[in-house]
């Protein structure tokens, strides 16, 4: 099976990682009632990620595997000053960030510009459908942060769909960068194996092959019948980046314990 690993400098490790015991369904997720099946990590508490390799420059690192494994690394000193000097991290409310952005369109257009700048010519991420996800703000303190447009409700630990490849082949998709600029840690929330591991261990305990079913499907069957795999949670501080092959590895972001506006920055590119 194919394992997920999360490769990372040893400087960011420290007092960084959270380990469920196991997951479970949930009926209402921050207050709104889920629309679909939902499953969420079981009880928190500190621990390691079960695979994991430490690189001074992760997403340059030869043991880096970007359809497969998640890159977490800090921003260059460029960029952290360029986000200091818009201010959003200063806000304390989403409207003040409202009003900021407003107030400072070209600031802001300016600096997604530096982000794809630094994504092309220093990640060296193809061009070529790079898409700019914008700098998004959200609210303090929930669980789960990821929604479903079309209701609003949540959708806890999923597995997103934007090239729509073939389950074995989802290795091939784009990946997601992200960056913390709010003035708060948040989290990121994934399990350790591949979509298709997930489906080949299903196809084991329940008979039949589990590839060819779509994403959602595989994943409800995998929590429905090993609900005791554990979910692995990175705290990411202020300007710390993780890249993370969202198409083939289940995730979720959180803002757990945390009062002020949660404020990232998101591409989503061909792997580097």
């Amino acid at each position: 099976m194919s394992s997920v690993r999360l490769v990372i400098p040893e400087s960011c490790c420290e007092g960084k990682f959270l380990v469920s015991h196991g997951v479970q369904r949930v009926d209402t997720l921050n207050g709104v009632v889920c629309s679909a099946t939902t499953f969420m990590p079981r009880r928190w508490e500190r621990g390691s990620p079960r695979h994991i390799v430490l690189a001074d420059i992760p997403h340059i690192s030869s043991e880096y595997r970007a359809g497969t494994d998640i890159a977490v690394f800090r921003l260059p000193q460029h960029l952290i000053q360029a986000c200091e000097e818009i201010g959003y991290s200063r806000m304390r409310t989403i409207q003040d960030l409202d009003v900021q952005r407003a107030a400072n369109t070209r600031g802001h257009k300016h600096l997604v510009a530096q982000f794809r700048s630094y994504l092309i010519g220093e990640l060296g991420m193809s061009n070529n459908d790079l898409l700019d996800l914008e700098i998004t703000f959200g609210e303090p303190g929930l669980a789960s942060v990821s929604s479903d447009e079309t209701d609003g409700s949540y959708v806890g630990l999923h597995i997103d769909d934007w090239d729509q490849l073939p389950v074995p082949n989802r290795d091939q998709s784009r990946v997601l960068f992200c960056a913390n600029l709010g003035s708060e840690p948040r989290y990121f929330m994934y399990m350790d194996l591949t979509i298709n591991a997930m489906a080949t261990r299903l196809s084991g305990s329940r008979g039949g092959n589990y590839a060819h079913l779509h994403p959602d499907a595989i994943l409800t069957g995998y929590l429905e019948d090993f609900p005791d795999e554990p979910v692995f949670a990175f705290k990411m501080e202020p300007h710390d980046v993780y890249i993370a092959p969202i198409q083939n590895v289940v995730h979720e972001g959180s803002t757990m314990q945390t009062s002020s506006p949660d404020v990232q920055i998101m591409f989503l590119g061909y792997p580097i």
